[in-house]
């Protein structure tokens, strides 16, 4: 994240005149241009940019203040999957749900069959979310039609058997009720060792067994989550929030493979930085994220049902370790004072004693500093001239 900032703030100054990236330009990153020059431009691997798409990436084209246009130039657009429409003209815009209905038959025998894990389709699962919200605020279709009959048939059926209350069902819209349903059950059915079922710091000594155990409780429940990999998302889910860099898991994660045979050859350095890449950010930092917000949502109010309150303070702050890959007090404190996660695990790992600090305390430990004489990069050394 330093290195890209950086990166943003040169060009935007004009130390770098010429920028080669790919269409992440679209996801909200301000770096306004002069010209853009596009040569078959993806969004992720193999979806080809749409139309909405290009006409997005193109308006990047023209600095406000400094040109009244900018220039757009397409490269051998004659061979793009889809071919740019130099005419910009209004694109209709079809609402998920719509697309659902449409293929309504389906979607009803994956609600008949309670939502199985097995054969997950996100997009139902969100959508057996919104409906089953509506149902239960007592919305109903504005379309007295079939689908809609049949729909609400099977959601007052379903009703029946989630006794969850209603404010955790809409806090986790994306995830199927009967899933949480399930989740919940699975605690009922263990009660004298519902203490086990709390996560664990991730630098407890017996962490590894216990994320391991957690990954594949939250996948036979909640989620998809294939048994074999369980091991080795509970080791990236370690590395990461006792605030490991990236270098460092990249490099244990290429080690691994390059001591198994069956991986050595096709598990090459490049192909690792992406896997490692797209597990935090598709796995660490959104899947797992998301499921375990749910579990703790759960776990939390099947406490207060066996009035163990003693219990429910020792839940810690899952969701806040995975979003910013840190655990410690302190490297949170620093973090929501605006420093990178690259700049507080280096100074972590050279100068930080106490890992108990506040926000406040950890901005005057900042200011006693003396950061000229501190051993980190001068990109690290302006992220904390910038906070104080």
């Amino acid at each position: 994240m330093l290195i890209r900032t950086e990166i943003e703030r040169l060009f935007s100054e004009g130390f770098i005149r010429y920028l080669i990236c790919t269409s992440t330009l679209l996801e909200g990153v301000n770096l306004p241009a002069k010209s853009i020059i596009i040569r078959n431009p993806r969004r992720g691997k193999g979806n080809p940019l749409n139309a909405n798409d290009f006409w997005n990436l193109a308006g990047r084209a023209g600095r406000w203040g400094k040109e009244f246009c900018g220039n757009i130039i397409c490269i051998e657009p004659d061979k793009w999957e889809v071919k740019p429409n130099p005419n910009k003209s209004k694109q209709i815009i079809t609402r998920a749900i719509d697309i659902i209905e449409e293929n309504g038959t389906d979607f009803l025998e994956y609600l008949e069959k309670d939502t199985p894990r097995n054969e997950m389709n996100p997009s139902w699962e969100s959508a057996f979310g919104y409906y089953y919200i509506k149902y239960i605020i007592n919305q109903e279709p504005r379309v007295d039609n079939d689908f809609n009959n049949a729909l609400i048939d099977i959601l007052s059926s379903k009703a029946q058997h989630i006794t969850l209350p209603d404010y955790i069902i809409k806090r986790n819209p994306g995830i199927s009720p009967i899933a949480q349903q399930n989740l919940f059950d699975y605690f009922t059915d263990r009660t004298e060792r519902i203490e086990d079922y709390i996560p664990v710091y991730p630098n407890d000594s017996n962490a590894l067994e216990e994320y391991t155990k957690l990954v594949g409780r939250i996948g036979k429940t909640l989620s998809n989550y294939p048994q074999s990999l369980n091991t080795s998302r509970a080791i990236l889910l370690i590395n990461w929030m006792t605030g490991k860099p990236l270098s460092y898991i990249i490099k244990k994660s290429y080690e691994s493979y390059q001591r198994n045979p069956k991986y050595a050859c096709s598990k090459r350095l490049p192909v690792v930085i992406r896997e490692v890449m797209d597990n935090i950010e598709n796995f660490v930092r959104f899947s797992f994220a998301k499921d375990s917000s749910c579990y703790i949502d759960i776990l939390r109010y099947f406490l207060e049902l066996q009035n163990r309150n003693d219990l429910k303070t020792n839940i810690p702050q899952l969701n806040l370790w995975l979003e910013f890959g840190v655990s410690e007090k302190t490297h949170l404190s620093l973090l929501a004072l605006g420093l990178s996660r690259n700049t507080v695990i280096t100074l972590s790992e050279k100068y930080i004693t106490n890992t108990h600090m506040s926000q406040s305390e950890s901005l005057t430990w900042l200011r006693q500093l003396d950061l000229e004489a501190l051993d980190i990069s001068p990109i690290m050394r302006e992220d904390i001239h910038r906070i104080l």
